[in-house]
């Protein structure tokens, strides 16, 4: 009898963990997934984005398509649209670590 309760205590205490465990993953399911996911992409897209507009701001304004300040701005659209593409076509692989990272700091709290 006296092996009988400590193996007992160990088995609740295992059974105990795997229900917060199944909690902790059903409660990370669906909408919160999704939300880290988005978030990290936008995140590595913004990061594409600051890396190539320097790369930009060396070309000089063609006369051909007007020229003007107009241009400088629709550039600046341009290359965020080029960190959101290179951010959905794969990226860096920043938005995987950071998604993960996101979910490990909610099952946290």
């Amino acid at each position: 009898m006296e092996g009988y309760f400590p193996s007992l205590i160990d088995s609740s205490l295992a059974v105990a963990a795997n229900q917060k465990a199944t909690k902790v993953s059903n409660s990370l399911t669906g909408a919160r997934i999704e939300n880290a996911e988005d978030a990290a992409k936008e995140f590595e897209a913004m990061f594409l984005a600051q890396m190539l507009r320097p790369m930009f701001a060396t070309v000089e304004v063609d006369e051909t398509f007007g020229g003007a300040e107009s241009e400088e701005m629709w550039r600046d659209i341009m290359v965020d649209e080029y960190g959101k593409l290179l951010s959905d076509r794969g990226g860096l692989g920043i938005a995987e670590n950071l998604k993960r990272e996101f979910l490990r700091l909610q099952e946290v709290n």
